[in-house]
């Protein structure tokens, strides 16, 4: 584990960060620091607009019943210049560990350990972002799969690159991007194919007991009674009754357990 080498606050000269310089002109860096420091809480914003994943209340709330000293350090970056402050005292951007900060004020924290990255643009802060989001907490849901395969897109990122950031094929991200998707066209297809049979089957069922219907009961009232019993079920017997329905049928017409007398 890296060494936490101090704690800074809102009074920051980000040229003093391990020897590592900023510059202050533009709040960018330029050289990142793999050590851990620890940052004041009040130091650190989170941009909803620009969020990889949405923050779960849940989540932030299950992370502040636990122990803060197990959490992992949260990614920050300077905050871009170009972008208005949530409040004056911030000074940077959480990229990764937004349910963290969050949590850690819900504990009223006065600081948390963090990990200074290297991203000065909107490409760099995404890949940054995506790349340890995957490795914290829950995973990306299919449609934040897609959201950010998108926003990626927009940032003039090729499909390949795209593919690599995501850990997906590129036919699979290729599917996000257009809206299409072949595997889901297929199962909806053969699905439709199972409904057009069973309809199909069950209209030509329905026909046919209505058939045997009509003949029993034409059988039994055009003539008396005790003779055509024998006669419809003698034509029942030369069914093939291959349907529970059917047998159903002869048993409504109380026909079945009959003899002839």
């Amino acid at each position: 584990m890296a060494q936490v080498v101090k704690t800074v606050g809102s009074d920051l000269d980000l040229s003093e960060v391990k020897g590592k310089p900023f510059t202050n002109n533009n709040n960018s860096l330029r050289g990142a620091t793999d050590e851990i420091i620890e940052v004041s809480v009040e130091t650190l914003g989170i941009n909803i607009e620009h969020l990889v994943r949405p923050i779960l209340e849940s989540d932030v709330y299950d992370l502040a019943s636990k122990d803060e000293s197990r959490w992992e350090p949260i990614e920050v970056r300077p905050w871009p210049v170009e972008w208005e402050k949530p409040e004056p005292s911030v000074l940077y951007h959480v990229v990764s560990g937004n349910h963290r900060t969050s949590a850690a004020r819900i504990k009223q924290l006065p600081t948390l350990r963090a990990r200074l990255i290297e991203a000065r643009d909107e490409l760099s802060y995404l890949k940054a972002a995506i790349r340890s989001n995957t490795q914290h907490g829950r995973n990306f849901t299919r449609d934040e799969y897609i959201i950010n395969a998108k926003k990626l897109q927009a940032q003039g990122l090729p499909l390949g690159e795209i593919a690599s950031e995501l850990g997906y094929s590129k036919s699979t991200v290729s599917r996000w991007l257009t809206g299409t998707d072949s595997h889901a066209a297929s199962k909806q297809k053969q699905h439709d194919a199972i409904d057009t049979s069973y309809t199909h089957a069950l209209t030509q069922s329905e026909s046919s007991i209505s058939q045997v219907k009509s003949k029993v009961m034409g059988l039994i009232m055009d003539a008396g009674l005790a003779g055509n019993v024998v006669e419809a079920r003698a034509y029942v017997s030369t069914l093939k009754p291959n349907t529970i329905q059917i047998r159903r049928t002869t048993l409504w017409m109380g026909l079945r357990g009959r003899g002839e007398r």
